[in-house]
């Protein structure tokens, strides 16, 4: 399952209450499901960006790890702050 969190976001699940700022991408197109299963698992839903089957996210390090195991996840990024060189 660490194949669907990225490098930065592995670093950061030592506390499972802590809330982190993520990106949650989908399998195909946004389903209403998505939504639900996010919500569902205490997160808040912050932005749809369907033009990469995404939702710009706040869950708790639990719940993340619980995200993963479902199938319809393709991969959870850390939506952290990206400056340029």
């Amino acid at each position: 399952m660490a194949d669907k969190i990225c490098s930065q976001l592995c670093n950061m699940l030592s506390d499972d209450e802590k809330i982190l700022p993520v990106i949650v991408q989908v399998n195909d197109n946004l389903m209403e499901e998505d939504e639900k299963m996010i919500l569902q698992a205490g997160g808040t839903v912050k932005s749809k960006l369907s033009i990469i089957n995404s939702y710009g996210a706040e869950l708790t390090v639990k719940a993340i790890k619980d995200l993963i195991a479902n199938p319809r996840i393709k991969k959870i990024y850390y939506d952290g702050e990206v400056q340029a060189i």
